[in-house]
């Protein structure tokens, strides 16, 4: 099969609460904002198409529970993004934003601004939240207490909610037409209110950030259940995916686009990338080498546990790591329960304890090899429509993504398969999507 067009790649920024990091000794420090500029412009570097970070609304830190001081420990992001467009000049800058707990008129304003500030290059990951932590001194949910609310919202209203959350921000960031603004002075005509009366919200607008460079700041979404695939179908321009096995892929990746033709999208206005930790050198025997010592420093029984239970939303603390899977109630609304099911299979398919079952697939993905055999797999799953190209999710900064981009890179443009250089400005334009047209313009005003 012949290349339909290029690989997207980007890079997710991992604090240590995700990671084997910092037991690491060449780690560099995630406290350090010049740590934040060695990545984006590494990532730059690499042409990449952007940097992604996640979030963190809790301290999961209880009296007698496993996770001990693990903390997310990094700046917020919606105020490390525009220093870092400050350092950058094409690389995109993602942010992880919970829909759960903002609002929509204040998001839509702060991601317009950072889209203004880059020149066109923010995104947003819309997430739910998920509950996983319950703060057993107070009997509640730890991150609904941190909002002042007396519960988290269950799955599906969480993303009732969200369906309304993005669509009104879409509405706020058209309520300026593009050529509203001119010689510094707005003209009225071309800004325009809302009047949104909604089941979760009432804005009434305009916002008042004039239309952003991109229309809209890319989306992203990475839901799994048929709730957040229903999700990303309906707004998003880039998925997320967990999938390591390329027939999973494959079906996943074809079940998001039949979704996408129920509301009227074109299947070509969507990025699927699958999170990839990529461990590299230039023989296979220094890769292997290399990833046998990673795994070393991941196998400490707190850092087991957390790693199942961080994306999970169980709690593992209890669970003998050396012993087999348990019994776990999926269909629990606070458990992540797509993704237990696929442990608790695999597990027992090839009779795993927990603490081999981490090391072959929690929390990440990982590709050892050599930079021949690591393009080997990105182009055979971009050649069977089972990914766009891959969210890289290094394991040890600088080290991992200073491999990557010194030993894959080059070996993916000889084959033809990713840039050479930014050919565009801004994110749209790196990852091939069509800026989305004003409603105020042609024939789409016709609808207003």
């Amino acid at each position: 099969m012949t290349t339909r067009k290029q690989l997207h790649i980007g890079a997710f920024f991992q604090g240590v609460g995700h990671t084997i990091a910092w037991r690491h000794p060449d780690h560099a420090k995630h406290d350090d904002f010049a740590t934040y500029v060695r990545f984006a412009q590494t990532a730059e570097r690499g042409l990449l198409d952007f940097i992604f970070f996640g979030e963190g609304l809790v301290v999961r830190e209880h009296r007698d529970k496993f996770f001990g001081s693990i903390v997310n420990g990094r700046p917020d992001t919606l105020a490390l993004l525009p220093a870092l467009a400050a350092v950058t000049r094409h690389v995109g800058l993602a942010a992880t934003i919970s829909s759960t707990y903002n609002q929509p008129y204040e998001l839509a304003r702060q991601l317009a601004s950072i889209d203004h500030v880059s020149a066109g290059r923010a995104a947003w990951n819309v997430v739910t939240s998920f509950s996983n932590s319950a703060a057993k001194d107070s009997g509640g949910d730890q991150i609904a207490f941190n909002f002042s609310k007396e519960k988290h919202l269950e799955h599906a209203t969480r993303y009732d909610r969200a369906r309304e959350f993005v669509a009104l921000i879409k509405q706020l960031w058209d309520s300026w037409e593009d050529d509203a603004l001119a010689g510094g002075r707005a003209d009225p005509a071309k800004v325009h209110a809302l009047d949104h009366h909604g089941k979760w919200f009432d804005v009434s607008g305009p916002l008042d950030v004039p239309r952003a460079p991109q229309g809209h700041p890319v989306i992203v979404q990475a839901g799994q259940s048929d709730d957040g695939r229903d999700l990303a179908a309906r707004i998003a321009d880039v998925i997320f995916s967990p999938y390591r096995d390329i027939a999973e892929s494959k079906a996943h990746y074809a079940d998001v686009k039949q979704r996408m033709e129920r509301y009227g999208r074109p299947t070509d206005q969507l990025r699927v990338l699958p999170g990839l930790a990529v461990v590299v050198a230039p023989t296979e025997a220094e890769a292997q080498a290399k990833a046998a010592y990673y795994r070393e420093l991941l196998f400490t029984p707190a850092l087991g546990r957390y790693l199942l239970s961080e994306p999970s939303g169980y709690d593992f603390a209890g669970v003998d790591l050396d012993g087999p899977f348990p019994d776990i109630d999926t269909s629990q609304p606070e458990v992540n329960g797509p993704l237990l099911e696929r442990w608790k299979t695999l597990a027992r398919a090839e009779n795993l304890t927990l603490r081999e079952l981490i090391d072959k697939a929690v929390p990440r993905w990982t590709l050892v090899g050599s930079p021949s055999q690591v393009a080997d797999h990105f182009q055979h799953w971009f050649e069977e429509e089972a990914s766009d190209g891959f969210l890289l999710t290094p394991t040890v900064f600088p080290n991992d993504l200073d491999d990557f981009v010194e030993l894959v890179v080059p070996e993916l443009q000889r084959r033809g398969l990713f840039r050479t250089a930014y050919s565009g400005t801004t994110l749209r334009e790196h990852l091939g999507l069509e800026r989305p047209v004003s409603p105020w313009v042609g024939d789409a005003a016709l609808v207003h």
